[in-house]
């Protein structure tokens, strides 16, 4: 049955000439008309004699005929080999290869993409071809990256600007199986074919050199802070050594502390330093010195650091304690930090001061560096707060030795873990202090008497106590009394007065119970004495404070001044160990043996002893002197 009309059924169908042969195929059918895609070899005729591609389509006239209109289709034809050919590209090159392809056309929507673009995006599972590239960029693209605003106003120049080359840098974050990485953007305008107008958009995956950036960039971060470390500490040590010079000439603690806040305060490592006291929680810090390099401090506003948890920690740990970020803190924080903000402070280093177990004061210092006090700074710091301590306590010490008068502070004690109790009451005996001696590690030998028969028990009764490291029997005599020299480490009644300036003087125990004179200066604080030995001691009662004059000020002021801290140890050490009797009690080698020195040291120290204490007191002082001794 012949057709007499073209319908849509007659698309894809054959298109034959008058000799059979195939012409094209139908490609379309609009309103009776069949357009027909010529096969690849069909060709026209113009008129100038050209050969060229043609197109055919057949169309039916009123009286049933047909009418075929061939027109020149080379043109189209060579843009749809040139898509052809970006798909290939697309599709053959760029298919499976690292570099992610975006093809967008005249209009803005996307023609083409491959798949290491979706991988690159996220976007295996979303419709990418065909959206315009303002809706897949904002709704699919920019959540995907770290500056969404940056990535659209890059995409959105770039689409505006459809003549030029743009890149620009993409950090895509990880995320629902997505890897994070750092795409280089590259968009080159298409000037010719069926995509003429659109532009070409390709991602390059640089994370690889990003991350050899980043780790670079690091490194040389790592080594400017290394190098700024190195100057500080070097910095530090020398301000160290210059303190130390400086706090050699002063006199008292107040001209100690000024000496140390002035050094630090003006130096380029810190723009400020305060000395004060902390005071117990609840209760005001009391400020001592203060020094700013540049503007000043308001001294109640400086105090109310002493108040805060780091001022606390440090005088109760005895560890440097450091406060960050003042210039993030809170603006309603107490009034020191925002004293220092607006000083242009932005962190605070706090360092406790104090000689072995005694806090003296805690310095705090100021700096502009927002990372301060790294361990090995921390390490000069401590190095810093022990030279300090030791010059604090030299001076205060020396002040108690040459007072003319002396505060004498009684005590009662019946705690079992105080040795001397336990002696007397085991034995029922009268134990007595007869001196004591620092060793070379600082704990302490005591020399006392024992008043019984029993020294074997006595020995036995020192040998089972912790505290005691060795007794040794000194002398012995027929009146039932025994000297034995006790070495006693740890926290002893001896070191713990020696922390707080004072020294035992007298000690006589009874029945378990002992009565116990300890003096101090006359500007000690008898009340931190009085608490220490609360605190150690159970049951132990102040029971008087009296100020007494020293007799022997004149021959005291020779043993103590003209000795050195070893010598005046080796003098006590040997009159008390028996060293000076005929026969002697004890020999050098035992005495050294108790200080923890050698022999040949412990005699070195006696001798310098010796002939300092006999110049002074036989030739006298210089100025007395005449100028020719001779006749």
């Amino acid at each position: 049955m012949v057709q007499k009309m073209v319908t849509e059924d007659d698309e894809g169908k054959r298109v034959v000439d008058s000799h059979g042969e195939t012409v094209g195929m139908v490609s379309e059918v609009k309103n009776g008309t069949a357009y027909v895609d010529p096969d690849p070899g069909i060709t026209g005729l113009r008129a100038d004699g050209t050969v060229v591609a043609a197109e055919q389509s057949l169309s039916k006239t009123a009286d049933d005929g047909l009418v075929c209109t061939v027109r020149d289709i080379t043109e189209q034809k060579r843009q749809r080999e040139l898509a052809d050919y970006y798909r290939s590209v697309v599709e053959d090159v760029f298919g499976e290869s690292d570099v992610g392809v975006l093809i967008v056309d005249s209009s803005n929507r996307v023609a083409l993409t491959n798949q290491t673009t979706e991988r690159y995006f996220g976007l295996e599972d979303t419709s990418v071809e065909g959206r315009a590239m303002d809706e897949l960029v904002e709704e699919s693209l920019k959540q995907q990256v770290a500056d969404p605003a940056a990535f659209v106003e890059g995409v959105t120049q770039t689409n505006e600007d459809s003549a030029s080359t743009d890149e620009f840098e993409v950090h895509v974050l990880p995320g629902n199986g997505r890897d994070e990485r750092y795409l280089e953007h590259r968009s080159q305008p298409i000037r010719s074919g069926e995509y003429t107008g659109g532009r070409l958009e390709l991602y390059y995956d640089v994370s690889e050199r990003k991350h050899q950036e980043q780790e670079l960039r690091k490194s040389k971060e790592r080594l400017e802070r290394s190098n700024e470390r190195l100057r500080t500490l070097n910095d530090l040590n020398a301000l160290v050594q210059d303190i130390t010079q400086t706090l050699i000439a002063q006199s008292d603690r107040e001209g100690i502390e000024r000496a140390v806040c002035e050094a630090l305060g003006e130096s380029g490592l810190y723009s400020a330093a305060s000395i004060g006291e902390v005071a117990p929680e609840g209760e005001a810090g009391t400020l001592r010195t203060s020094v700013v390099r540049d503007g000043e401090f308001v001294d109640p506003h400086t105090a109310t650091a002493l108040e805060s948890d780091a001022a606390m920690r440090a005088a109760r740990t005895g560890d440097v304690q450091v406060v960050r970020e003042l210039d993030h803190t809170d603006t309603e924080s107490t009034a020191w930090i925002t004293q220092a903000r607006d000083h242009g402070d932005r962190s605070a280093v706090m360092v406790p001061i104090g000689y072995e177990e005694t806090s003296y004061v805690v310095l705090t210092l100021y700096t502009t560096r927002t990372n301060p006090c790294h361990s090995q700074e921390r390490t000069v710091v401590r190095r810093l707060s022990e030279v300090i301590g030791h010059a604090i306590n030299g001076v205060e010490t020396k002040q108690r030795l040459f007072a003319d008068t002396v505060v004498e502070l009684e005590f009662s004690s019946a705690d079992p873990t105080f040795f001397f109790n336990t002696v007397s009451a085991e034995l029922d005996c009268t134990v007595r202090l007869n001196d004591t001696v620092r060793n070379r590690d600082g704990d302490f030998v005591y020399y006392v008497t024992v008043r019984t028969d029993a020294v074997d028990d006595a020995r036995a009764v020192f040998d089972r106590m912790d505290a005691v490291n060795g007794a040794r029997l000194v002398s012995e005599d027929s009146d039932d009394e025994c000297v034995f020299e006790i070495s006693v480490t740890g926290k002893s009644i001896g070191r713990m007065l020696a922390e707080q300036d004072a020294k035992i003087t007298t000690a006589v125990s009874e029945e378990g119970t002992t009565r116990l004179t300890a003096t101090i200066g006359p500007q000690s604080d008898v009340r931190t004495v009085v608490d220490a030995i609360n605190a150690r001691y159970a049951n132990a009662e102040f029971t008087a404070r009296r100020e007494a004059t020293r007799s022997d000020t004149e021959v005291r002021n020779v043993f103590d001044e003209n000795l050195t801290d070893k010598q005046r140890s080796a003098v006590q050490a040997a009159y008390h160990s028996g060293f000076y009797s005929w026969p002697r009690e004890s020999t050098g080698e035992d005495v050294a043996e108790s200080l923890g020195i050698s022999a040949s040291t412990y005699h070195q120290h006696l001798r310098a002893a010796h002939r300092a204490i006999l110049l002074e007191l036989v030739e006298g002082d210089d100025e007395e002197r005449p100028d020719d001794e001779t006749e």
